[in-house]
């Protein structure tokens, strides 16, 4: 960690406190910066910052800029002012950094291309249609005007509170598993 009270130029980089990243094989992390007011409260001092994979030098933090004249301080402060300022208490300045380090990968651990998984069609359109049609499974009959039509109970409380009602509790529908229709003519109940 750097500091540098004039906010002159540190490596690369304009700043007054920053992170000094030195490393040759290359890492990336995140990074926040907190600064301690004098009340004791950790206040975040500018976002989340991001540092890509690098095998430069670098420096990063809140205000790290790589154009001059002079980087913009702690919350905009110069460090006169910051010395009489809220953040520092009893001639110092406390602050703490998260740093979350990304481990480093190579490609020798990487899949080298990625299994791609076919997935069919949706059939559950067809398959349901083909339970109707054919009764297959079936326990519930609608008598329809002289016409009867298998139906599976389950579906039918799954899709209507009043066929839930109706099958699902002590009404005579529940204990026949007959459904009389009489205000329906059956190519209409059908369709």
């Amino acid at each position: 960690f750097v500091y540098h009270p004039k906010r002159m130029k540190v490596l690369n980089s304009f700043a007054s406190l920053a992170i000094q990243h030195i490393n040759q094989t290359g890492s990336s992390f995140r990074y926040k910066v907190f600064i301690q007011r004098n009340d004791g409260e950790f206040i975040q001092w500018g976002p989340q910052g991001r540092h890509p994979v690098s095998v430069d030098s670098q420096i990063v933090g809140p205000d790290a800029k790589e154009e001059g004249p002079h980087a913009d301080g702690v919350f905009g402060l110069t460090h006169e002012q910051l010395l009489q300022s809220e953040w520092v208490h009893k001639d110092t300045l406390t602050v703490k950094f998260e740093l979350e380090v990304r481990p480093e990968t190579y490609d020798t651990y990487l899949p080298l291309k990625r299994q791609k998984v076919e997935v069919p069609p949706s059939s559950l359109n067809a398959n349901l249609l083909s339970l109707l049609e054919e009764g297959n499974f079936s326990d519930v009959t609608f008598l329809v005007k002289g016409e009867t039509f298998k139906a599976h109970s389950q579906i039918l409380a799954g899709r209507s509170e009043v066929f839930k009602a109706e099958l699902g509790s002590g009404m005579r529908e529940s204990l026949t598993k007959e459904v009389t229709v009489t205000d329906c003519e059956p190519d209409v109940f059908k369709a």
